[in-house]
């Protein structure tokens, strides 16, 4: 088998393992021994196949290819990013006219005298 294909799919077993670590995380919602090992492991088979695909990836990156990848990856990880804050701290907005999903100054006040 050549090396570089070799090298490539270990890239690939690296973001799957990252993946799952992340994919784990989002699930349960804690960080927990196995999340952090398979992160940890995918991590360390994506620095591993950079390093053996250096050149290759040198090369590729100064085309107009490499930097519409780039570019790519970048936005999708912006997007990522932007959906796990949105899940982790949920905000709603009444945009209605009338404000008929918001509450009233009389409501506030009452939950705030209840005992927690």
């Amino acid at each position: 088998m050549d090396r570089s294909f070799r090298s490539g799919l270990t890239l690939l077993a690296g973001f799957a393992l990252l993946a799952t670590a992340a994919a784990i995380h989002a699930i349960l919602l804690q960080t927990i021994v196995w999340t952090v090992a398979l992160a940890l492991a995918g991590i360390a088979l994506i620095a591993l196949s950079v390093w053996a695909l250096r050149t290759e990836l040198r090369d590729m990156l100064r085309q107009r290819r490499g930097e519409i990848a780039l570019f790519t990856v970048g936005m999708i990880g912006v997007l990522m990013a932007l959906a796990y804050y949105s899940a982790r701290f949920p905000v709603r907005f009444d945009m209605t006219s009338a404000g008929l999903f918001s509450l009233s100054k009389q409501t506030v006040e009452m939950l705030k005298r209840l005992d927690k």
